[in-house]
């Protein structure tokens, strides 16, 4: 269904990457909280199949147009840019 998947990051598969054209299709759907001036864009996805949420990054098309999923935890780890502040906003007014 997929093809190949390429793991980016650490064993655990924290992040994985696809090319744009192998979107996975999830019941649990997607909500998107950042989109950036050149086009990438960032979700907060569910999989409920697997009981699992996660941050899928949608890079533009001259970027590659790859979708990394990860973690939400360890994506709020990372740096603090401004889909990083987006997504701290959405789990702040969920609360």
């Amino acid at each position: 269904m997929l093809g190949r998947v390429n793991l980016l990051a650490r064993e655990t598969n924290t992040w994985v990457a696809r090319p744009a054209d192998r979107r996975v299709q999830m019941c649990g759907g997607t909500k998107t909280f950042y989109e950036s001036s050149n086009g990438d864009r960032w979700l907060l996805a569910r999989d409920p199949a697997a009981d699992r949420v996660f941050v899928q990054h949608q890079a533009n098309l001259p970027s590659g147009g790859y979708i990394t999923d990860i973690e939400v935890s360890r994506f709020l780890e990372l740096d603090a840019g401004p889909e990083h502040e987006a997504l701290r906003r959405l789990v702040k007014e969920a609360g």
